[in-house]
């Protein structure tokens, strides 16, 4: 059986061609793409009422010709509706900064940094992570900025925030810790691979999470404040350069966190 409505009759009595027929794990894929883009279009509402069956059904149809009935849904994939809605949240918050193009450029940028970096002085080995934490910061504006997935997570912060404790908050909660935790890995891996090319090591009292973690902070809170006040993170000059608050706010954090390895020499390559 289709998991998808059959075929309808054309005027001339003949039935029209039958839609593909889908294995209950792609419909559901399907399902949630379709419910993730209405989440991009419209954002989440309180409660995610927004979502429904019939407006996913509504929007397959026209965007990809695509007829879905309730009958293929309800108890074969999902319970209820307000299990379908925590499957697109769920499915939103398993989408990460990585999978952008633009954090390969962005880390391309960085790495081009790290590459040309004179390792030779301490004082040029400073300068190099200076310069890293001004192109990263700039970056990860840039990033949060653009990014579809980024407004999406602000309101599932939101939605936590101002509603009461449920089975339902607190299976979105963990989600969203599951996904700072895998972001946090990538970015922790990537930051350890930059500070030991130009010989640093985390200053006494610090962990590599916890600066990762500062970082971190401090982009998201730079980028929710850029989106109703863009004139607070415009770049300001300091040492010859323009420089965003954050990306001295990245500079600040560097210089309490961590320290050159004594008597470290660059190893060869």
């Amino acid at each position: 059986m289709s998991d998808e409505a059959p075929g309808r009759r054309t005027d001339a009595g003949k039935a029209a061609p039958r839609t593909t027929r889908r294995t209950r794990a792609e419909l559901e894929q399907l399902l949630l793409a379709a419910g993730r883009e209405l989440l991009v279009r419209d954002g989440i509402t309180l409660g995610l009422d927004s979502i429904t069956f019939k407006r996913v059904f509504d929007h397959l149809e026209a965007s990809r010709g695509i007829r879905v009935t309730y009958a293929s849904v309800i108890e074969r994939i999902w319970r209820d509706q307000s299990a379908f809605h925590i499957g697109v949240v769920l499915s939103v918050l398993d989408q990460t900064f990585s999978d952008d193009p633009f954090f390969d450029e962005s880390l391309q940028r960085m790495v081009t940094v790290a590459t040309n970096a004179d390792r030779s002085t301490p004082e040029g080995r400073w300068n190099a992570l200076f310069e890293v934490c001004r192109v990263g910061a700039d970056d990860n504006l840039m990033l949060l900025q653009n990014d579809v997935w980024w407004p999406l997570w602000l309101n599932v912060w939101t939605w936590l925030a101002t509603t009461a404790e449920t089975p339902t908050t607190a299976v979105l909660a963990e989600a969203l810790r599951k996904n700072y935790t895998a972001s946090d890995d990538v970015y922790e891996s990537l930051f350890s691979l930059f500070i030991r090319h130009l010989g640093f090591r985390e200053a006494p009292g610090f962990t590599l999470a916890q600066i990762d973690t500062m970082l971190a902070w401090s982009a998201e809170g730079a980028a929710i404040r850029q989106r109703v006040d863009p004139a607070a993170l415009e770049p300001v000059p300091h040492d010859g350069q323009r420089w965003t608050p954050l990306g001295l706010s990245f500079k600040a954090i560097v210089m309490l966190a961590l320290e050159l390895v004594p008597d470290w020499t660059p190893p060869d390559d």
